[in-house]
């Protein structure tokens, strides 16, 4: 076992991290609003490793790419399955994704939700993401199954439920796909002596409404993690949340994909 320190260019914290598909790159995000790919690869115990569309040259903690495409803290950072593509969300609620078959090109979307916390890819042109903790309640009172091409991933936060994205390739932009949670509609009605307490006991405060979120989840999304088939052919996908809870969503493969 061997334990060595990337120093440099780091001087921020780092937030999030995630392995390249060949166990031998390491991208990282960080407070000074930046994505980077390192090298990990330690020749007194690996092989040589193959080179890869991100370099060929491949010493411990070489910088491999580096982008600050954002002005955010990097939350989340993700892999494709090919390793070819990486994809991170900021706290500016932007999310951004770089390839590296097309000269390391960076593809960013600035979305209206609140900042997103989490992302993970679910095809290789298929994201799924999710908003941070402290949305107000209401904030996603309704939506819409999302729909995406073959290819994707899928990023959560703020809002309470999960957002789908896609990465149209021929163009290098990316795409919102919708919001994946479809709320029950439920009729209105004045609080309970119990939920009044509740909400004094939680939320600081002691609204007459009824303010229950209609989403599976009744707080931030913090996680989201692919269950079975992969970053490349997700079949079920998980999200835990700020409210302790964890839900399982299906994704079923058909043309165009769909989510629900």
């Amino acid at each position: 076992w061997v334990c060595k320190h990337i120093k440099k260019p780091i001087r921020s914290t780092v937030l999030s991290l995630d392995w390249h598909p060949n166990n031998v790159l390491l991208a990282a995000g960080s407070c000074d609003f930046k994505c980077r790919i390192f090298s990990a690869y330690i020749k007194e115990v690996e092989e040589r490793p193959s080179p890869t569309p991100w370099g060929s040259k491949m010493p411990f903690g070489e910088l491999m790419f580096e982008s600050s495409s954002s002005c955010g803290w990097v939350h989340s950072i993700c892999f494709s399955a090919s390793g070819s593509r990486v994809a991170w969300v900021s706290h500016d609620s932007t999310l951004c994704l770089a390839d590296a078959g097309k000269k390391m090109a960076v593809a960013s979307l600035c979305t209206e939700t609140l900042p997103l916390l989490a992302v993970t890819f679910i095809t290789e042109n298929s994201l799924v993401a999710a908003v941070s903790p402290g949305a107000r309640a209401g904030r996603c009172a309704w939506s819409r199954p999302g729909h995406a091409e073959q290819g994707g991933f899928v990023p959560q936060g703020h809002d309470c439920c999960p957002m789908l994205f896609t990465y149209e390739e021929s163009q290098g932009a990316l795409t919102f796909g919708g919001k994946l949670d479809v709320p029950k509609q439920s009729s209105q009605r004045g609080l309970t002596a119990r939920e009044r307490f509740q909400n004094l006991d939680k939320k600081a405060s002691s609204d007459t409404a009824n303010a229950t979120l209609d989403t599976l989840h009744k707080n931030s999304i913090s996680q989201i993690s692919v269950l079975t088939g992969g970053k490349d052919k997700c079949s079920q996908f998980c999200t835990t949340g700020m409210d302790g809870g964890m839900s399982i969503w299906d994704v079923k493969v058909r043309n165009p994909l769909r989510l629900g």
